[in-house]
């Protein structure tokens, strides 16, 4: 992996090391985790409309992104400049929405049709993904969803996926501990209640988003280009989705 991790400049160190643990940030993003949970059972119940369930899911990650900047800004307040800034954002955001449209067909094809047609043939029966979202969701709910998917998602897990919980690893375990460290986590945070094999699908998919996200943040040195691949690959899932 060392290869494709390597950038184009040589290999360059990072400007700045991050000054946190991977330890002290997956604790932090659990407490994140649990207090989301809390705010939004109290807000919108054990079992909302759906509507309501993709506000639900809006009101968590958007407590993940208040939580990890107040405890970003409070215990390390260099961690700005310690994630890179982008020195040419257009083309960061063009290269990496492009990245994201093909990262999105190479999930599809290297991971979702082989895995599904795998468990498929040893279990003999058919796999299907659990939805994302409700069915039958209103207009008001597909807006929230689109949202969601487009701003919500991609800022808070680009936030902590690949700046907070990559560089921590990366920095103090290398690039390729960081990738598969935080792809993991990536994956298992992306659970869908639904069937085993569904599930499995959906999980493994994700983690290599999550692969292909670091590498990109590894390559390029900023956070604005996977938040971009993230994005791109939301928007064609999205079209996708609402098209079934």
């Amino acid at each position: 992996m060392s290869g494709v991790l390597r950038r184009e400049d040589g290999g360059a160190p990072w400007r700045r090391a991050v000054t946190w643990r991977w330890s002290e940030a997956v604790a932090v993003f659990l407490g994140a985790y649990l207090l989301g949970h809390l705010i939004r059972t109290s807000f919108f119940g054990e079992e909302p409309s759906p509507t309501a369930f993709v506000a639900w899911r809006a009101t968590a990650e958007l407590t993940w992104i208040a939580v990890l900047v107040t405890w970003l800004q409070v215990r390390h307040p260099g961690w700005v400049a310690a994630l890179g800034g982008p020195t040419r954002p257009w083309a960061e955001l063009r290269d990496g929405a492009v990245f994201g449209l093909i990262l999105n067909g190479v999930v599809g094809l290297a991971v979702v049709i082989p895995v599904s047609w795998l468990l498929g043939a040893m279990s003999r029966e058919e796999v299907t993904t659990p939805n994302p979202f409700p069915r039958s969701l209103p207009s008001t709910g597909v807006a929230l969803g689109i949202l969601f998917a487009l701003i919500v998602a991609p800022a808070a897990e680009e936030l902590f996926f690949r700046g907070i919980l990559f560089r921590a690893l990366r920095d103090h375990h290398g690039p390729s501990v960081g990738v598969a460290g935080s792809a993991a986590a990536f994956g298992l945070v992306h659970y869908v209640p639904g069937s085993a094999m569904g599930i499995i699908v959906v999980m493994a998919a994700t983690a290599a988003m999550g692969v292909g996200l670091a590498i990109q943040y590894e390559r390029r040195r900023n956070l604005l280009a996977p938040l971009a691949a993230h994005v791109a690959f939301n928007a064609l899932g999205l079209v996708t989705l609402l098209r079934s």
